[in-house]
């Protein structure tokens, strides 16, 4: 697939690429501003204000004026096609399309750290193939790139670009006032989840609005006699300058006349309703229908003859985008302006169609911004905002404000797939003062809220009798169901284990869904307690708090039908003075399969612990691989724990490791020196292990996967347990397209995609084992590793 333009989500306009410019000379400019007064006149003699590009009447046209192939000045061939898809270039100079590239966008960010994950960029600027590119500033206003609408790639979560400009007419849209500052209207997530909602299932390069533009399309199309559609909406130098002059020489005096036709009506439809009743049928009509019901009715005509009602007109319709005619009515409305002549002249004079031109061009792309888009935006904000504001704290007092705004949270995972367009931030404050925390008394109690399908909805604490929902809780009339724990006196919540459950998790292409079906609430000194769904096919994922801090509240993504995607937890640090590690372990950042939630353990209790709070094993850090064309997050790929060893006679009792390794695809290269040609990569779609039979320990292996990955075949590496052999390190090649395992004999065993160059070096041996599988190119294994800090056990 070729390379392609992304557009303003506001505007629908290039962000700063695609603008192309005619020819200057006397004679180029002649021909082309003929071809477009020609166009214009036809388009306006039939009735068509559109501003399509008719390409083949243009020829037609110019084909009579013996003028298809005219020379220029120099004697040298005009080139029509050129002329015809590029600007007057003294319509537009660099003034005037300098706003395109001046572009900044709304993102999602999981991963920060506050309550608030929606962000906006700094400056930046389109480059291509969707690719929005941010020039970094200062830690405050980083840099990067960023996807534009859609990401191939599900762990990334697209941005939605605009031009500063737009942004700021959106917010007086928005706030009906020209001066308000857009930062303090326009809230980052509800703008993000309607422009999400906005947005096609597969993508696209704009939102599902009607710009009223012709120049879209796979790249930004110039097309001469649309220059309106690129001039800056909101400055032109010398307009306030035109407007005074218009209005001390023309002061559009008034001249509306009683015309008294009413004995040459025969019927009029409109005449038995009252002039009050007009008027309000005049609202839902535009400018042109209002004028044609004018001509069609004289009753119609008559009471539209009060300069008070075309006063309102002005006021209503055109003054909210027109803002500096505004500003010629700073001190009052004058009564001998015929308001009726300033309503038609204004709306004739921006009417953004196609050969606008003059100093109200740029006015004219304003109204079409406003009318069109931001009209559309605006109302979906609006409705959008006011179910957000039924979920915001009444009255926080000063206590409650410090609390909020001094906690923060780790990560935001994916728990419910697929996500719903258009999905809501909602946040929640659980507790607001230290005081009635600590005095409690044991009334404090946690709930969970799940559908009719048995899947998380809300999740609400309450202190004596008030409730604080996050989310969906029982009273919705939808059948929701909930489920309640008591908090004992002088204890509190740790953290949640989520019980997900995944299907198809690496099906492609992509089947996968994911929904929360159970539920485990972890306490400080109590043992946890659970809801829901507990099946031991579910995986688990723990989210709790870390280091010496406190839950003090919970964010969460939730779509149609009120299910939550990502959820966060909400901590702060009472004692700002600990020194604790407040760090997130990399096992809490991991969803884990069953192999990995009860894994033997030397303590004295004997109970099998999951790999997060294990006594002896830590899983080492890896850089998960983040290739282009994932379509599962990969918070939804379950891990997966091969232990080979519990204690050192297991170690002493291996004697082979082995592979599933199956080709998933071909590549093109000179591997042996003889020419191009296909070779096959080879993908590890599992791991295990096989001890000596008179140790009578069964063999062990992640994940089983002979009945959704048949065919391949199994690699062996044979080690010498009996006489001491044991693996010393693990080496994952990029995007773990392979492995190496290294014995303390220095041997080596090799798996996965030959001709890796990029390693990363695991001490000592055993591995937590991650993958995802893409059916027709390659497998990853990403080999993670378990540590044995002790000498009694080892992974």
């Amino acid at each position: 697939m070729g390379s392609w333009d992304c557009y303003c989500a506001i505007c629908g306009g290039p962000l700063g690429t695609g603008l192309e410019r005619g020819a200057t000379s006397a004679t180029a400019l002649k021909l082309r501003r003929r071809r477009v007064e020609k166009k214009r006149a036809r388009l306006l003699k039939g009735g068509d204000a559109s501003s399509e590009h008719d390409e083949s009447s243009d020829v037609e046209m110019d084909e009579g004026d013996e003028s298809v192939y005219p020379k220029d000045d120099d004697g040298t061939e005009i080139d029509l096609w050129n002329e015809k898809h590029s600007y007057d270039p003294e319509l537009l100079n660099d003034d005037r399309v300098g706003w395109l590239i001046e572009g900044r966008a709304i993102g999602f960010n999981a991963e920060a750290t506050g309550p608030q994950k929606y962000f906006m960029t700094g400056e930046g600027s389109y480059h291509d193939y969707g690719e929005f590119q941010v020039e970094w500033e200062s830690d405050d206003e980083p840099g990067g790139e960023y996807e534009c609408y859609t990401s191939y790639n599900s762990n990334h979560v697209p941005v939605y670009p605009f031009h500063h400009t737009c942004y700021k007419i959106l917010a007086t849209a928005i706030s009906g006032n020209p001066t308000s500052i857009a930062a303090d209207i326009i809230k980052n997530d509800t703008l993000y989840s309607v422009m999400e909602a906005l947005t096609d299932a597969e993508g696209g390069r704009h939102l599902n609005l009607d710009y009223g533009i012709g120049g879209i399309d796979q790249f930004w199309r110039s097309l001469s006699g649309e220059e309106y559609s690129v001039c800056d909406p909101c400055h032109e130098p010398q307009l306030r300058r035109f407007l005074r002059t218009k209005f001390r020489y023309r002061n559009f005096p008034s001249s509306l006349q009683k015309i008294d036709l009413i004995s040459r009506v025969t019927h009029d439809p409109f005449s038995h309703l009252p002039t009050e009743l007009h008027h309000l049928i005049f609202e839902y009509l535009s400018i042109e229908d209002l004028v044609s019901v004018i001509r069609a009715s004289f009753f119609t005509f008559r009471s539209t003859q009060d300069n008070a009602f075309w006063k309102q007109r002005v006021r209503k319709d055109i003054l909210p985008w027109f803002w500096e005619l505004q500003d010629e009515f700073a001190n009052g409305y004058p009564d001998k302006i015929d308001y009726k002549t300033l309503y038609l002249w204004s709306m004739r004079m921006t009417a953004p169609e196609f050969g606008q031109h003059g100093p109200l061009m740029g006015v004219a792309n304003r109204r079409r911004i406003w009318s069109g888009p931001c009209k559309m935006l605006a109302e979906h904000y609006q409705k959008s905002a006011a179910v957000a504001s039924s979920d915001v704290d009444d009255c926080p007092d000063e206590a409650a404000e410090d609390i909020w705004a001094n906690s923060s949270s780790e990560q935001m995972p994916v728990i419910a797939f697929p996500k719903s367009r258009g999905s809501q931030q909602k946040s929640k404050q659980w507790v607001r003062s230290w005081d009635e925390f600590e005095h409690a008394n044991g009334t404090a109690s946690l709930s969970a809220f799940w559908n009719t399908k048995g899947h998380l909805v809300g999740l609400g604490v309450t202190f004596g009798g008030d409730c604080r929902v996050l989310g969906q809780d029982d009273k919705n009339g939808q059948g929701n169901i909930k489920t309640t724990v008591n908090i004992p006196a002088g204890e509190w919540i740790k953290g949640v284990t989520m019980h997900i459950r995944i299907s198809n998790a690496l099906a492609r292409p992509p089947q996968c869904t994911a929904t929360v079906e159970g539920l485990t609430v972890n306490f400080y000194d109590l043992e946890p307690y659970t809801f829901g769904n507990l099946a031991p096919e579910l995986a688990q994922r723990v989210i709790n708090t870390t280091g010496d801090t406190t839950l003090t509240g919970a964010v969460a993504l939730t779509g149609d039908g009120g299910t939550i995607s990502r959820l966060s937890l909400l901590q702060c640090e009472r004692d700002s003075d600990e020194d604790e590690d407040a760090s997130l372990p990399f096992s809490h950042r991991l969803l884990w399969a069953p192999s990995a939630l009860n894994l033997p353990t030397s303590s004295e209790d004997g109970q099998p612990k999951p790999i997060w709070s294990h006594p002896t094993l830590r899983v080492m850090e890896i850089e998960i691989p983040d290739r282009s064309d994932y379509e599962t997050p990969f918070d939804l790929v379950p891990n997966h724990v091969l232990l080979w060893a519990t204690d050192k006679n297991d170690l002493k009792n291996l004697i082979r490791i082995s592979a599933h390794e199956a080709q998933v695809g071909t590549v093109s290269s000179d591997r042996n020196g003889e020419g191009y040609k296909d070779c096959p990569i080879f993908g590890i779609l599992g791991l295990g292990a096989t001890f000596n039979p008179a140790s009578l320990k069964p063999p062990v292996s992640i994940p089983d996967r002979e009945t959704a990955f048949p065919g391949g075949e199994i690699s062996h590496f044979q080690i010498d347990g009996p006489g001491g052999e044991f693996v010393t390190e693990i080496h994952v090649a990029d995007e773990a397209k392979a492995i190496k395992l290294v014995t303390n004999r220095g041997r080596e065993c090799f798996f996965g995609e030959e001709y890796q160059n990029h390693w990363s070096i695991l001490k000592p041996g055993g591995a937590v084992g991650w993958g995802s599988d893409d059916s027709d190119d390659s497998d990853d294994e990403n080999e993670d590793e378990d540590e044995d800090e002790d000498g009694g056990e080892e992974g």
